[in-house]
């Protein structure tokens, strides 16, 4: 089935279904390395992420990108398929 078909089927859906079908989808994609964080444990590695990420930022390393731009190059992306 092609992709649009997919989507389209999966845009037809109620909220919680495509809250579903995301979940399951970006599972899918995670790694499984076996390992599950407790709640302490998982505040700590976003919050080590997230100290990084705002270095990277300021130092320049890093540069932002509105979601409307992520969002348009995605589409443009996939129109090229």
């Amino acid at each position: 089935m092609a992709i649009e078909q997919v989507l389209r089927d999966a845009l037809a859906l109620d909220p919680d279904d495509r809250e579903r079908l995301l979940v399951a989808l970006h599972d899918s994609l995670e790694p499984d390395d076996g390992e599950v964080l407790d709640p302490e444990a998982w505040d700590a590695a976003w919050s080590a992420e997230l100290k990084k990420r705002l270095s990277d930022l300021e130092e320049g390393r890093a540069t932002v990108h509105t979601h409307e731009d992520v969002m348009h190059d995605l589409r443009a992306r996939l129109r090229k398929r």
